[in-house]
């Protein structure tokens, strides 16, 4: 996500009455397939009951194949991984995910690519008109 649409997001909900208390990196979707490698490993070590619903749809859905070249199982996360893999991947070393690795950083790993529920230019100019970033 953009740095200057996501620090525009989160000056917006500080100007609410109420707050949601999501972490950031559990957010809405918490088990979103968008989100980096990182932050998936990170909640596979921290919140790995996340993962069971997708674990369910990709043992029930194995046989419903989007790429034939790739595999013969159904696969729910970027790069063609599994919830199996993403908890393979947590346990080798890496730098677990936390609010300031992104803080200026336009690192597109940290923050994967926006999930489009409100990241729209048009929407965005209208949404967030007088406030400033």
């Amino acid at each position: 996500m953009n740095q200057l649409i996501k620090k525009t997001i989160l000056l917006w909900w500080k100007q609410q009455t109420f707050d949601l208390n999501l972490l950031e990196h559990l957010g809405n979707c918490v088990w979103c397939w968008k989100k980096s490698d990182r932050k998936l490993k990170t909640l596979a070590i921290d919140y790995p009951e996340i993962f069971d619903f997708p674990k369910r749809m990709e043992r029930k859905y194995r046989h419903i194949i989007t790429n034939i070249k790739i595999g013969k199982t159904r696969k729910m996360f970027r790069g063609y991984k599994k919830v199996k893999d993403i908890f393979k991947l947590s346990k080798e070393p890496f730098e677990k995910w936390k609010p300031d690795l992104i803080i200026g950083q336009t690192d597109i790993e940290d923050c994967a690519e926006e999930c489009g529920s409100v990241i729209m230019d048009s929407f965005i100019d209208e949404f967030f008109n007088g406030i400033e970033a």
